[in-house]
């Protein structure tokens, strides 16, 4: 009796013993698998510790030494039918490793538009023209990301700081009066300044200053 019952259960216990394995076997292999970052995650990775825009981005970019392109990069931009490559500009970066992973993050951007560009990619095709130091360009695709959004604190953020790294380089108050509206928005979605984002609080006073409005930005430093 003891016989009749393996035989005829083996094959329904071999066959469940061996899908336990086979589960086990992917959940291992999936636990142990480095989640794929996302585009502008690859973009803030190759950035690494250097900066590129005076005022902060949002997304994670560090807050290292400064460096700013020359005047004359804004005169080319950057679309979505035109590759994006840094290496043109010898003003950014020193190592090629680097500029190896800048180029390899904005490609990767590129592969991943599509024909209707989502508010997220229109977003990630700005900060590519704002590191790159086409600030022209980078505020058309912050707008079109901000527009399609407009809730977006992030988005918000983003946009002033291209508003107030060209009104930097051009010396244009109407340009930097533009960036404190926008952070003015991010400071009315978040209820008050305390509670918005780091990056935002950070460009209300380098703005601030900028415009020569001293006490209080030596009120918003604080």
């Amino acid at each position: 009796m003891k016989i009749i019952w393996i035989k005829k259960y083996s094959k329904s216990i071999f066959g469940f013993v061996s899908l336990v394995i086979l589960i086990g076997v992917n959940l291992i292999a999936f636990s142990c698998k480095k989640p794929q970052a996302k585009s502008l995650e690859k973009l803030v990775e190759a950035v690494g510790k250097q900066r590129f825009t005076e005022a902060r981005l949002t997304g994670g970019f560090s807050y290292g030494q400064l460096k700013l392109p020359s005047l004359e990069i804004d005169k080319k931009s950057y679309s979505i039918q035109e590759p994006f490559l840094l290496s043109d500009n010898k003003n950014r970066g020193n190592a090629d490793n680097e500029e190896k992973l800048l180029n390899e993050a904005a490609l990767d951007i590129y592969s991943e538009l599509g024909n209707f560009p989502s508010s997220s990619k229109q977003h990630e095709l700005g900060i590519l023209n704002l590191l790159k130091g086409n600030y022209t360009k980078a505020i058309d695709y912050l707008e079109k990301a901000v527009n399609t959004d407009k809730g977006n604190s992030k988005f918000l953020n983003d946009l002033a700081v291209a508003y107030i790294e060209r009104g930097t380089q051009q010396k244009s108050s109407e340009d930097l009066f533009h960036s404190l509206s926008l952070i003015d928005k991010v400071i009315s979605l978040d209820n008050s300044l305390d509670n918005s984002l780091v990056e935002t609080r950070f460009n209300f006073a380098l703005v601030l200053e900028k415009l020569f409005l001293v006490s209080t930005a030596k009120k918003a430093w604080q």
